[in-house]
């Protein structure tokens, strides 16, 4: 078994802790005994110039499973209100934009340049900002690739809808997530709480090693500690998953519907899947 090391005081375990690679990891998970499949980055079958990379499915996939997370640095509401206002400020002064402050900075990383925009970025319904270009993309899980997850070109339905999900506390005494009483969840979270867990059950149990604990491959965190007005004590981090709404083949590329704006400048290779959801979506 390929093993890492985490030495990354911020994720509260030990230093040094023994950490399943993610490679090895991912073959374990797809496993039929196991989750039975896992997800891969590879060239996106749309025919596009722009196309890129793409996620594809390492084994078959039920409807209703969770198949990616979202990763990247989290910023509440409050928190981008307030880097807006800082970036607004600069823009209204004589600075040099090379003397932009940190805080002022992060606006450009969020939403990128004119010339490059950033496409690996999401808000959930509640006003939460996902930037997956900053650090919090933990490499250790192999279901952190929600942000290569392409739009489907025209005439292809999307396998996946995006739900957003908020981690459980990690309890800082004993590994894994802090149980849950499943009947208190919602699908949703049951079906994440059950995707996680499978984390504590590979541990190398021949040589009697401690289960693994999941605060690692929690693939998100925040921008800044959320003040206690605004933060939720039963939450660790806000996120985003993204689920089957149908059985998915192996080796298929997985599609989502952006939903972008439609009064908006579309890119060339976005094509609408419903207009009128768009339209919804954006309160149009």
């Amino acid at each position: 078994m390929e093993v890492v090391e985490n030495n990354n005081s911020n994720n509260n375990v030990r230093q040094s802790e023994t950490l399943i690679n993610p490679d090895s990891l991912c073959e374990r998970l797809a496993d039929k005994n196991s989750l039975g499949f896992c997800v891969a980055v590879g060239k996106s079958t749309i025919d596009h110039e722009e196309a890129g990379e793409g996620l594809f499915a390492t084994g078959e996939i039920k409807r209703g499973s969770v198949v990616a997370i979202y990763p990247g640095r989290v910023y509440m509401p409050y928190q981008f209100a307030s880097i807006h206002k800082e970036f607004l400020q600069h823009q209204g002064s004589d600075s040099d934009p090379k003397d932009l402050s940190d805080t002022a900075r992060e606006y450009t990383s969020i939403f990128g340049t004119k010339d490059e925009p950033n496409m690996a970025k999401i808000q959930r319904y509640d006003g939460v900002i996902i930037n997956a270009t900053r650090d919090g993309a933990s490499r250790l899980n192999p279901f952190a690739f929600g942000h290569k997850i392409n739009h489907p070109p025209a005439g292809v339905a999307p396998n996946l809808m995006v739900c957003p999900y908020d981690f459980p506390p990690v309890d800082r005494n004993i590994s894994g997530v802090a149980d849950m009483e499943e009947r208190e969840m919602d699908p949703f979270q049951m079906a994440v709480h059950r995707f996680m867990r499978l984390f504590t059950s590979l541990g190398n149990r021949k040589s009697g090693s401690t289960p693994l604990k999941l605060s690692p491959y929690i693939p998100n965190k925040y921008w800044e500690k959320p003040h206690l007005l605004s933060y939720d004590l039963e939450v660790e981090v806000q996120s985003l998953v993204l689920v089957a709404t149908r059985d998915i083949s192996n080796n298929e590329e997985l599609f989502v519907n952006y939903r972008f704006n439609p009064e908006m400048e579309l890119p060339k290779w976005y094509h609408p899947v419903d207009s009128n959801e768009d339209r919804r979506r954006w309160g149009l």
